[in-house]
């Protein structure tokens, strides 16, 4: 089984994904955060207030994990946060290879603002 529909359309239409995953270390927490990379025509699109669908668009998947002892006080995170993984694919075949590859479980996905990722 693949990405549900629902966070395939969400994708495509330019909306970030998270999924918090396991960390390299007990005192750290670590999620996958799924960008799809905005082309001009997202640009165009927000600005008049719509949004533009593409079906084979490249995204952007960071690992990025965070030390627990700053948790909830996310302004200098990029100062105490770690990227161990950030790769681009494109297309939703490759996007689900990848994050089969990083046993992400596709059922665990999420919309940023149901979760307290901080990225």
């Amino acid at each position: 089984m693949g990405i549900p529909t629902e966070f395939i359309n969400a994708l495509q239409a330019g909306t970030t994904l998270v999924v918090e995953v396991g960390s390299s270390a007990p005192e750290r927490r670590a999620w996958v955060t799924i960008d799809p990379v905005e082309d001009a025509m997202d640009r165009q699109a927000e600005r008049q207030g719509w949004t533009h669908s593409v079906a084979d668009r490249t995204f952007r998947v960071q690992l990025r994990e965070v030390d627990r002892a700053h948790e909830g006080d996310w302004q200098d995170i990029d100062l105490w946060s770690w990227k161990p993984r950030d790769v681009n694919v494109t297309g939703e075949e490759s996007l689900e290879q990848l994050l089969h590859s990083w046993s992400v479980s596709f059922d665990d996905l999420k919309y940023p603002w149901k979760t307290d990722c901080p990225f």
